[in-house]
């Protein structure tokens, strides 16, 4: 094995690890195709492959951070609305 595709082996294996950290799952990344008779184009080309799967997941994950966060803020203010509402109906003091 060359140097190439031992560093590439080792980088695809952190590359599978930050995936399953974020959720993916990185087990069926690579797969049988990684192998010590891969070229070192062959190699280049699945790291660029995997770094683009990182960013795509990456975004969806900002994306995803991002929507429950205004959700959250949504029902918080439509709650604190409802309980104005209730104090108005009912004229409940509130402290």
């Amino acid at each position: 094995m060359d140097d190439l595709t031992f560093f590439a082996r080792a980088t695809l294996n952190e590359i599978k690890k930050e995936i399953k950290k974020r959720g993916g799952d990185g087990d069926k990344i690579g797969g049988p195709a990684i192998t010590d008779g891969l070229s070192p184009d062959e190699c280049c080309a699945e790291l660029q492959r995997l770094h683009d799967i990182v960013q795509q997941l990456t975004r969806q994950n900002e994306y995803l951070q991002n929507n429950v966060q205004k959700a959250a803020e949504d029902f918080c203010a439509d709650a604190f609305k409802k309980l104005r509402e209730m104090k108005e109906k009912y004229k409940i003091q509130m402290r």
